[in-house]
């Protein structure tokens, strides 16, 4: 699989963007939004069922797994950085 960031086409707005998986035979697929639609891809998880990405959360970046099927986590949050609840907010 290859994760990428895309925004709409064309651009609507800044936090407006999605990641996006790429399979075998290219086909694609939108995940779940993250908290601000900006999200940064840090990597895959060792196990290759997450992607991890940063977004900013005030003046911190906060590390998120988004699995392929479901919403993204919170995974390390530094002291400062507002508080995630499971909507993402």
């Amino acid at each position: 699989h290859l994760a990428l960031v895309v925004s709409a086409d064309p651009p609507q707005s800044a936090g407006d963007d999605r990641i996006v998986v790429v399979s075998e035979g290219g086909v694609t697929r939108s995940l779940a939004p993250s908290p601000d639609r900006l999200p940064q891809i840090l990597g895959w998880t060792a196990d290759s069922s997450r992607i991890l990405f940063l977004e900013q959360r005030g003046t911190r970046d906060v590390v998120f797994a988004m699995p392929l099927q479901g919403v993204p986590e919170a995974i390390f949050a530094p002291a400062g950085a507002m508080s995630i609840d499971e909507a993402g907010q």
